[in-house]
């Protein structure tokens, strides 16, 4: 969990502090643009990842406080991407390679056999290209009135959508028969 939240929060803070006063001094007012890239995590929780969730919900309350108090020199854009074909899911499960030992034999092994098999497959299957998702961010940037949230992704918009309007019980139950709990 540190090196999530070292990664993914810490280090964007210390980036967004750094770049700050060169953004403001560059460019005119309301034309300065910071970008957060959280997750559809940021959003919502699934088994298997709580602290890329907790960091990802981290990086959106930073990118909602920074819009905030830097408002209207500077925009604030966060993106909060689905699956997307970067790389990301590969390394991970070559880091994890197969099931850890501590995991075998546990209530949590099913779900953490189902989480390693959804890493395997579904960014390759159902993610976005990395290009396109940077198409967007840039197309984002480049408007006058630019987003306060980007939502990149069908699977991020219908998973949105289905937390939304689903009761809770319902949402927990199909999240946890996708990974193998229930």
């Amino acid at each position: 969990m540190r090196a999530q939240f070292e990664t993914n929060v810490v280090g964007l803070h210390a980036a967004t502090c750094a770049f700050l006063p060169l953004i403001r001094a560059a460019a005119g007012p309301g034309e300065g643009r910071i970008v957060h890239v959280a997750s559809i995590l940021g959003r919502m929780s699934v088994p298997m990842a709580g602290a890329y969730s907790a960091s990802k919900h981290a990086v959106v309350a930073l990118a909602e406080t920074l819009r905030l108090e830097v408002a209207p020199a500077v925009r604030v854009i966060l993106v909060e991407p689905g699956a997307v074909r970067s790389g990301f899911r590969e390394t991970l499960v070559m880091a994890m390679g197969d099931l850890p030992a501590r995991i075998k034999g546990t209530p949590f092994a099913p779900a953490m056999e189902a989480y390693l098999d959804r890493q395997r497959t579904h960014a390759a299957s159902h993610g976005l290209s990395a290009q396109a998702c940077a198409a967007r961010i840039a197309a984002a940037m480049d408007r006058t009135d630019p987003p306060r949230r980007i939502l990149i992704g069908r699977d991020a918009f219908w998973a949105t959508l289905g937390k939304a309007l689903l009761p809770g019980s319902a949402w927990d139950w199909a999240v946890r028969k996708a990974f193998g709990l229930s």
